[in-house]
């Protein structure tokens, strides 16, 4: 984001893939994933925990077979 002269705030696209999420292949976007996965998970009652484990370990399996 830049400011123009009347201090109106604006979008920077001269830096459009020059993002955090952009470093290392967005490595950082899917450890930010994970870590919120874990926090919802330690959120939960114990059955869902269970059941929201389970269902996450057949997504990443999804993305493995690819």
């Amino acid at each position: 984001m830049s400011w123009d002269i009347t201090y109106n705030l604006q979008p920077d696209t001269s830096l459009r893939h020059a993002g955090d999420g952009y470093q290392g292949h967005g490595e950082d976007l899917i450890l930010e994933a994970a870590l919120a996965a874990i926090k919802k998970h330690k959120s939960l009652p114990l059955d869902w925990a269970e059941s929201f484990a389970l269902t996450l370990l057949k997504v990443v399996d999804k993305l493995n077979v690819a």
